[in-house]
């Protein structure tokens, strides 16, 4: 059975670029531009077992998403990687009160070799 990432950017193009990497990779891929796309799948969907979050996005941002996805589904449930191409943002992590809640955060542009390792250690957990 193959597994399944939620990717959630309001980039089509970044969308589009991770999608074909995850599935050259034989992951399922489920895509959204935005935070409230993704918590809808969330709620319906109990196979998705791998969030790749951006942060900057219109409407609701990452982290509120994430608060919304907590609610629904532990850290143990769904893990979520932050993938964002704001620099700040990870600096910032240490004081975030939802740093205990992701389990890796990747900087945008990210090589097709780091985010395939990366993923690959989350996926062998689900």
């Amino acid at each position: 059975m193959q597994k399944k990432v939620l990717v959630v950017d309001d980039v089509l193009v970044i969308l589009d670029f991770v999608k074909m990497v995850l599935e050259m990779n034989n992951y399922k891929v489920i895509t959204c531009l935005n935070g409230y796309e993704a918590i809808e799948h969330i709620k319906k969907d109990d196979s998705i077992g791998l969030i790749l979050l951006d942060l900057m996005m219109p409407e609701i941002s990452g982290w509120d998403t994430l608060r919304e996805i907590r609610k629904i589904k532990s850290k143990e449930q769904l893990p979520v990687i932050i993938f964002t191409g704001n620099v700040k943002e990870r600096e910032q992590l240490e004081n975030n009160p939802l740093k205990n809640e992701i389990l890796d955060f990747i900087l945008k542009p990210v090589s097709y070799e780091d985010l395939i390792r990366r993923i690959e250690v989350v996926s062998n957990t689900w």
